[in-house]
């Protein structure tokens, strides 16, 4: 590959093609020195010939037959490592700077560069880079050699190994893989260099990188701050550098602050503080608009002539979490906002993903009334926080510690570094107002539960000094906690039973409820071994989607009623399939609705899931319609009506006016009706100028049971349910 530069400073060449690949299935590469220039396969040393890939990207996406499958096949990309290697010519003169930049390697990473190693790095999502200046050469091609390992866990937490789906310890600090729980495959362990590669080039006489932009906002919203870390590098000292940092609005106004600094020869770390009164807010998409700011910070010499520049997109806006046994609310902006969630893990293979596919899915959660995506066990491309910092959709974001870990001190140092670099990478987002430090541990295992914890607790300070600035959830689903203090319920699925069994349940944060239910139909070429799992009988598929649809409405309806009290909202589990044959979602993988039978958990998201929702209650004295109003302004005057079909087939409809409070919950009217008696119940809420606000329809007041056969057996090898 060559690349040819330009005569500007500073300069991207990008290093996405012309890779090649071999497995190392002696694991012999760095005896043999696969890392050199001159490495070559003989008969002799039985490694591989390079095999040329046609793109980065996970490597069971580019070589596996069927990549989603699971099974043997599948199971060998991760027994033993992989090997990169690029050629690459840098044409002109040596540049002053360089920098060699990953944006993503899936896990474990030791880079060569013409046969000198550069370092190594572990985790998946965080870019690193190193400088190598001294390291390129010129007129001939530059060798870059990646060693590139995701390996299987082994050590399963003693006297557990019947139960070794959840107590297998999980010595990568990554939520990406092998869970065997239907969620994701036995024998999928994502590996390779998955996102873009880059080699930065400076020819001037100033290098900046580390750039970072923080917006801090006052509790009474009347005063922001942009704060800016910038590291500079200069060949000698310069005095008289200005810099100079400019906040715009969307609507174009700015505030320019400007500073004299001088350079020091090396690395100087230069900061600013920009003022912005009365900043505009950004908010959630049903509380108003999601407003952000470009910052620009420049270096201009005594000539005003720019030496260096970079840019980032902030939002100004506060977050904190109350809880307690009697309450839990997030406060957004300094109000109460109930969270209307659901959780988000959309391929196996993060590399699949793109901007198109990312938009579509938070379009399509926005649509459906909610609010939140929690991003479970794991760190998504860039560009989706972006998409969610643009639409107003808030993310509770996971790290990927969960179930069982591996016991002392190592893990516990790798966990916090892996953790620590997902904080700084997305903290600037302001759409992010949580992290999850730990996910479930201690939960399955319970000789686990004290160790779980004070890692949990290990990562909330590590999150803190990162950023103090957003809450935590020290380990998810540890209710006991009160730093963690969240539910997980799943009566009337995975944990069996009825759901009508919590009827009585107090849920303080539901972050996961939810139950599978298969794809409609098999879309697209998903292997042979795929395709008979997907293949149901359309009265059976009918039929889990309208338990879908029936388990999901209850659960939301109970936390809404319970709104505050102690309720601070819910996270449906989960929002679309993970893989063809991965069924939590309300959509399947290829991003259709389940709307087969009663109309799936979509129906449900329609009908009790938007900002406004008008529901039934089975009270002692009858049937009960209650409105409830997310939103921040009331609407006074407002009309509930309702249509009874009793089990006679006779009819009862009746209506009453009703003021709506801003962000409240009122009881609008009692029916006096048994429920036993009722066949249907249709309700809908007007405006005083009859533009509807909310309806809502009950087909049947039945408590209803798990379909037979559910949750069936999971098959470890394809990765499926089986619910015959």
């Amino acid at each position: 590959m060559t690349a040819h530069v330009s005569s500007a400073e500073r300069c991207r060449l990008d290093l996405r093609d012309g890779w090649c690949v071999l497995q190392d299935v002696h694991d012999i590469g760095e005896r043999l020195g696969i890392f050199a220039p001159e490495f070559a396969a003989t008969t002799a040393n039985g490694v591989s010939l390079w095999e040329e890939i046609p793109e980065l990207g996970h490597l069971q996406l580019l070589l596996a037959d069927e990549p989603y499958a699971g099974g043997r096949a599948l199971r060998s990309f991760n027994d033993h490592a992989w090997w990169y290697r690029l050629e690459f010519t840098v044409e002109g003169p040596p540049p002053r700077f360089a920098r060699l930049l990953f944006e993503g390697v899936d896990y474990f990473a030791t880079v060569w560069l013409n046969g000198q190693c550069l370092g190594e790095h572990e985790g998946y999502f965080e870019p690193f880079g190193f400088d190598v200046a001294g390291r390129l050469v010129h007129g001939r091609a530059n060798v870059l050699v990646v060693r590139v390992s995701s390996p299987w866990d082994t050590a399963v937490f003693p006297d557990t190994e019947a139960q070794r789906a959840f107590s297998v310890e999980r010595a990568l600090v990554k939520g990406t893989y092998e869970h065997m729980d239907g969620l994701i495959p036995r024998d999928v362990n994502p590996v390779g260099i998955w996102r873009p590669v880059t080699l930065e080039l400076g020819y001037g006489d100033l290098w900046s990188h580390g750039f970072r932009a923080d917006a801090v906002l006052s509790d009474d919203l009347a005063h922001g701050e942009v704060e800016v870390v910038w590291d500079v590098e200069s060949p000698q000292a310069r005095e008289g550098v200005r810099l100079r940092t400019t906040v715009r609005s969307s609507t174009g106004d700015a505030v320019v602050s400007e500073s004299r600094v001088d350079l020091t020869p090396g690395r100087t770390a230069l900061a600013a503080a920009v003022a912005v009164t009365h900043p505009q807010v950004w908010q959630p998409w049903d509380r108003g608009a999601p407003q952000r700011y470009d910052v620009v910070a420049e270096l201009l010499d005594a000539q005003g002539v720019t030496l260096a520049v970079e840019e980032n997109r902030i939002g100004f806006r506060t977050v904190s979490l109350e809880r307690s046994a009697e309450r839990t609310c997030l406060r957004v902006n300094g109000r109460p906002y109930y969270l209307r969630g659901t959780s988000y893990f959309p391929d196996l293979y993060l590399s699949s993903m793109d901007e198109g596919r990312y938009r579509r899915d938070v379009e399509a959660v926005v649509a459906a009334g909610m609010n939140c995506l929690r991003v479970h066990v794991h760190v998504e491309q860039p560009v989706f926080y972006e998409i969610c910092d643009e639409l107003g959709v808030l993310v509770v974001q996971d790290s990927d510690v969960n179930w069982v870990t591996p016991a002392g001190d190592e893990y516990v140092e790798r966990a916090a570094t892996v953790v620590g670099g997902m904080v700084r990478l997305l903290r600037h987002h302001p759409a992010v107002v949580a992290w999850v430090c730990v996910n479930e541990g201690g939960v399955i295992v319970e000789e686990t539960r004290d160790a779980a914890r004070r890692l949990a607790h290990h990562l909330v300070a590590v999150v803190a000094a990162e950023d103090p600035t957003r809450p935590t959830i020290a380990n998810s689903w540890d209710a006991d906690d009160p730093a963690s203090g969240d539910e997980h319920v799943y009566a009337g699925s995975l944990t069996g039973g009825a759901y009508a069994e919590v009827r009585d349940a107090r849920f303080r944060l539901l972050t996961e409820f939810g139950v599978d239910a298969p794809p409609a139909r098999a879309r697209g070429d998903v292997g042979r071994a795929l395709d008979r799992t997907l293949r149901r009988a359309p009265e059976r598929t009918a039929e889990h989607h309208s338990y879908a649809y029936h388990l999901t409405k209850f659960y939301i309806e109970r936390c809404r009623l319970q709104r505050w009290q102690p309720n601070g909202g819910y996270v449906q589990f989960m929002w679309i399939d993970v893989s063809p044959q991965s069924w939590y979602g309300a959509y399947d993988y290829w991003g259709c609705p389940k709307v087969d039978g009663r109309g799936g958990a979509h129906r449900a998201f329609r009908e009790v899931g938007q900002p406004m929702a008008v529901l039934l209650r089975a009270a002692p004295g009858g049937l009960e319609v209650w409105v409830v109003n997310d939103f921040a302004h009331g609407v006074p005057g407002a009309t509930a009506s309702w249509t009874v079909v009793r089990c006679d087939g006779t009819r009862a409809v009746g209506a009453v006016v009703v003021d709506i409070p801003p962000d409240g919950l009122v009881r609008a009217a009692c029916l006096e009706q048994a429920p036993d008696g009722v066949a249907a119940v249709w309700l809908s809420l007007t405006s005083a100028g009859s533009d509807p606000l909310a309806t809502n329809r009950y087909d049947d007041l039945v408590d209803h049971l798990p379909p037979e056969g559910y949750p069936g057996t999971v098959s470890h090898e394809i990765g499926a349910r089986d619910m015959a």
